[in-house]
């Protein structure tokens, strides 16, 4: 029996030693583990949250993206969250040691810049739509005049399928490279499938990645396909951000096909100029929503320990950056930088050692107690907010992917897939050829593996690449931007 739990003790335990403990010590090392990490990462928390004051703060300083929104009421919600959250991180320290329990305060923040958040979105969807058809006609008007001359032949588009197979499955043991290759590589072809074929491979897929999950998480993918496909067609769609909607619509409502060179690029720049104002408010708001996330740990965590590890010299320093300039920013950073990367690593060093008690924790179904699993799920919890930095809606975020009770049977899967093509079938009614191909096909680039059999793959790229459906001009744009895509991979490899 141990006697003494600490890190030292612990690593000294080989695999038959740990095979030998009894339930009552294996109970107490997993324990003394999870606590040891929790208050790693409450402090980890605490630090990430001062860096992300300043980083908001800097942001704000050199653009303040707030101040300039034209929609009233967004405007104040937005601002109002700001400040609030901003008082919250200034008084973190007294907050901590005086056991103030701030997390319905810090949730309401958080669900209030992630509805604004993805109540803005939509217009991101819309006028990148605009954008990428005015590139179309941009490129294909360019491409028109300077590669009318270019010769094209099988052998060529033979290589560059042989090409395109070696880059995608040089990862196919990495899940999310191999996925992300596969998706920027549809998102640069023609479309040339028919609106039947697009229908099952999207079937298909949804239906590969959404068995066995629940109905919240199925409703919350298909939402989001949704938004991907059209964002008009959303609720907030011409109800928030009212400046916002009046833009986009204008760029939507341009008769773009006839238009020449001088007349197409300058819709161009006042699209990416829309877009870049709207992209750094939502980035904006995400980093904000990234910051309640890490608020949300500090709470949590300092609700539920007794001792909540502060290093005053940093607070001291933190006391002093409120009140000085930049450069008092710039020393806080590279201390608190210090620090995390020596807690980082300790942190890896307690999950390793986890692990190791874990496996054999495994085989003993009946040894986490009650108390040991709330603390499990404390632990849970609190990473969940930790590690989120795509800004989850909140039970998104919570899901358990392990949970049975809320499985839905085919039957209802099968519905929605049947309503959710119906949807499509609607939209893409309303639209000209060209708006639905790019549509389609980004809807297509966002699915996780669309294709079922690396064959079906290479068959799209051959449809898609096939001179007697698509010109000439246009497959050698989409050639050079393919191999320009594989030689850029290999130059960030070398």
């Amino acid at each position: 029996m141990i006697t003494k739990f600490d890190i030292e003790n612990i690593k000294k335990l080989d695999k038959t030693e740990v095979e030998e403990l009894g339930n009552d010590d294996l109970t107490q090392i997993i324990s003394y583990l999870n606590n040891r990490q929790i208050e790693k990462v409450g402090t980890m928390s605490l630090y990430d949250s001062i860096l992300g004051y300043i980083d908001i703060m800097e942001l704000l300083e050199e653009n303040n993206i707030i101040e300039n929104i034209q929609s009233g009421n967004e405007k104040k919600l937005i601002m109002d969250n700001y400040k609030k959250l901003m008082e919250t991180v200034k008084n973190i320290d007294e907050k901590i040691k005086k056991k103030i329990d701030d997390i319905e305060r810090v949730r309401v923040l958080r669900t209030s810049l992630n509805n604004l958040s993805n109540d803005l979105e939509p217009y991101l969807v819309e006028v990148s739509y605009v954008e990428e058809i005015v590139d179309y006609y941009l490129t294909k008007n360019l491409a028109e005049k300077e590669l009318k001359n270019e010769n094209l032949d099988q052998r060529q588009l033979s290589k560059l399928l042989i090409d395109i197979t070696n880059y995608v499955t040089e990862d196919i043991k990495d899940y999310y490279i191999f996925n992300e290759k596969i998706s920027t590589i549809i998102g640069m072809l023609p479309f040339r499938i028919t609106k039947e074929r697009f229908f099952e491979i999207i079937e298909n897929s949804l239906n590969r990645s959404l068995s066995n999950v629940s109905k919240t998480y199925i409703d919350y993918e298909i939402k989001n396909y949704k938004k991907t496909f059209n964002g008009s067609m959303e609720s907030s769609y011409g109800i928030a951000y009212d400046d916002y909607f009046r833009r986009v619509q204008e760029l939507k409502y341009e008769e773009l096909k006839g238009m020449d060179l001088d007349e197409l690029s300058k819709i161009s720049q006042k699209t990416k100029e829309l877009y870049s104002e709207m992209e750094e408010l939502n980035s904006i708001m995400k980093n904000m929503g990234i910051l309640t996330n890490k608020l949300m740990a500090v709470f949590l965590i300092n609700s539920n320990i007794d001792n909540f590890e502060i290093d005053e010299n940093i607070l001291a320093k933190w006391g002093e950056c409120l009140k000085s300039d930049k450069s008092g920013s710039i020393e806080l950073r590279k201390t608190i930088n210090k620090e995390l990367s020596i807690l980082q690593k300790d942190i890896f060093e307690t999950n390793e050692l986890l692990e190791k008690v874990s496996y054999e924790a495994v085989d003993r179904p009946d040894l986490i107690d009650e108390k040991l699993n709330d603390e499990l799920l404390l632990t849970k919890k609190v990473l969940s907010y930790y590690n989120d930095f795509s800004f989850l809606r909140e039970d998104i975020l919570l899901y358990d992917g392990f949970d049975s009770i809320e499985i839905v049977e085919k039957n209802y899967l099968d519905e929605l897939l049947n309503n959710f093509t119906q949807y499509l079938n609607r939209n893409i009614s309303t639209m000209t050829n060209l708006e639905r191909k790019i549509r389609m096909r980004r809807l297509l680039s966002s699915m996780e593996f669309p294709f079922e059999k690396p064959e079906d793959f290479m068959d799209y790229i051959q449809v898609s690449l096939d001179p007697r459906i698509t010109s000439k001009e246009e497959i050698l744009v989409s050639m050079k931007s393919l191999y320009y895509l594989i030689n850029m991979d290999e130059l960030y490899e070398d």
